[in-house]
């Protein structure tokens, strides 16, 4: 299920923020940079507006990048949006999106030592 990190896979999520007019950090390692650089040629101003679940996708491409770990290519934004539960299923709680309370909804890895793959997510 893991897959080894390489400066192909940091590119790639530079690459996929250029659409949504997304701008990489300073920070970000240099294959990041690199992969948006090459990105934005190809998509210039013309950008769309990321759904909850495109942002979410690209957020984990982000945490995973962080913590040295990769997202399979198989975790889509539709595969996030086919996993979203409106309501908690073990508090029953209607779950909040993007307001910083304890209650918002997000995307886990059932073992963190395994990447970002399908199976792995809930």
């Amino acid at each position: 299920m893991a897959q080894e990190y390489d400066a192909e896979i940091g590119r790639t999520p530079g690459w996929h923020a250029t659409p949504y007019g997304g701008t990489a950090r300073d920070d970000a390692p240099a294959h990041v940079l690199e992969g948006h650089a090459e990105g934005k040629p190809g998509f210039g101003t013309n950008t769309k507006r990321p759904t909850l679940f495109d942002r979410k996708w690209l957020q984990s491409r982000q945490n995973a990048l962080r913590r040295g770990t990769v997202v399979d290519a198989a975790i889509t934004p539709r595969l996030i949006e086919f996993i979203h539960y409106p309501t908690c299923p073990v508090t029953l709680v209607k779950l909040t999106h993007s307001t910083g309370a304890g209650i918002d909804w997000s995307v886990d890895r059932v073992s963190n030592d395994d990447s970002y793959a399908d199976g792995n997510l809930m």
